[in-house]
């Protein structure tokens, strides 16, 4: 667990990707949500 902490802090990209992955899964519930209402 400490080792990937590691890897992630060493790789700012990969740590953007996965952010920008949340981002995009976040907004795909949102737009889902509000079709449903």
């Amino acid at each position: 667990m400490a080792l990937a902490k590691f890897y992630i802090y060493l790789n700012p990209f990969l740590n953007l990707a996965i952010m920008h992955m949340l981002k995009i899964y976040v907004m795909r519930n949102t737009i889902k949500n509000q079709l449903v209402n």
